[in-house]
C-alpha cells in the first residue's frame, strides 16, 4: 500500500514538473516569434530614414546615411537571429529533460512501451529533420536580406562604404553560421537522453 501512495506521489510531481517544461518550452517558443515581430518593428524604424533620403523622397540622399542604416539593420538582423539560436539550445536542453519525465512516468504507469507521453521523443524523431529544412531556407532568406543592400548602395559615389558594409554583413552572416552549426550539432536525432 505504501509503495503504491508513493507511487502515485512520484507520477503526481513528475507529471507536474512536465507540465512546467513544457510551458517554459512554449514560452521560448513564442518569445522567439516576437522578436520576429521586433526585428520589424526596429528595421523599419531604423531603415526608414535612410530608405526615404536615398530614394529622393526628402533631401538629397547622402550615402553616409544609407550605410548606416543598412548596418543598424543588419546588426540587428545578428543579434535576434542569436537571440533565437541561444532560445533554441535551451528549448532542447528542456526537451531532453522532458523526455526523461515522461519516461518515468511511463515506467511509473506500467506501460513503457505506451505512445503517450513521448512529446520530446516525438519532437526529436519527426519534427527536427523538417525544421531543420524550414530553418535552413529560413536561414537562407535572413542571409540574402543581409546582402540585400548590396543592391541599393551607390558604389559610384561612395565605393568604400559598399566593401565595408559586406565586411559587416559577411560578419553577421559568419557569426550566425557558427552559431547555428552548434547549435543544430547538438541537437540529438534519435538518442535517448535519459541513458
Amino acid at each position: 500500500m505504501a509503495n503504491a501512495v508513493a507511487e502515485n506521489e512520484a507520477l503526481t510531481v513528475l507529471y507536474q514538473e512536465t507540465v512546467r517544461l513544457a510551458n517554459i518550452c512554449d514560452g521560448y517558443a513564442r518569445g522567439a516569434f516576437d522578436d520576429i515581430k521586433l526585428l520589424a518593428a526596429v528595421g523599419g524604424i531604423v531603415g526608414w530614414k535612410p530608405l526615404h533620403d536615398a530614394l529622393g523622397l526628402g533631401a538629397e540622399g547622402d550615402p553616409t546615411v544609407l550605410f548606416l542604416g543598412f548596418v543598424a539593420i543588419v546588426l540587428v538582423l545578428g543579434v535576434i537571429g542569436l537571440m533565437n539560436l541561444q532560445k533554441q539550445v535551451v528549448i532542447h536542453f528542456y526537451l531532453e529533460e522532458l523526455q526523461c519525465y515522461e519516461t518515468e512516468i511511463r515506467k511509473l504507469l506500467g506501460r513503457p512501451e505506451m505512445a503517450a507521453f513521448r512529446v520530446a521523443e516525438h519532437w526529436h524523431s519527426r519534427a527536427v529533420p523538417r525544421h531543420r529544412k524550414v530553418g535552413a531556407a529560413f536561414y537562407l532568406l535572413f542571409y540574402l536580406s543581409a546582402l540585400a543592400p548590396l543592391a541599393v548602395l551607390d558604389f559610384r559615389a561612395a565605393p568604400y562604404l559598399g566593401f565595408q558594409y559586406l565586411g559587416v554583413a559577411l560578419l553577421v552572416i559568419a557569426l550566425h553560421l557558427r552559431a547555428s552549426w552548434v547549435t543544430y550539432r547538438s541537437v540529438p536525432s534519435d538518442a535517448d537522453p535519459c541513458r
